[in-house]
């Protein structure tokens, strides 16, 4: 179940534990749904943003959330480069 919240003078479709936000042009990040696409990870046919879009937006959005997150993101990263599998 999907609630639309306008936040921002953005649109947010509101989830149980995820938030999907309909734009990525921010002051401080933007680009378009095509390149984000083109760079995305698929996902069971889903395009999400690739981890280093992913850091670069949520510091853009610059929520005590988004800090926490882009922490974990670049511990995957360290994680990875070392071969390291975390499934």
């Amino acid at each position: 179940m999907w609630k639309e919240e306008l936040r921002w003078n953005k649109l947010f479709l509101v989830g149980d534990n995820v938030d999907v936000i309909t734009q990525l042009n921010w002051e401080e990040y933007s680009t378009t749904t095509k390149e984000a696409i083109k760079t995305a990870v698929i996902i069971d046919c889903v395009p999400f943003l690739n981890v280093e879009e992913t850091i670069l937006f949520k510091t853009a959005l610059g929520r005590e959330k988004d800090f926490k997150d882009i922490k974990l993101l670049k511990e995957y990263k360290e994680f990875k480069k070392k071969g390291i599998s975390l499934l």
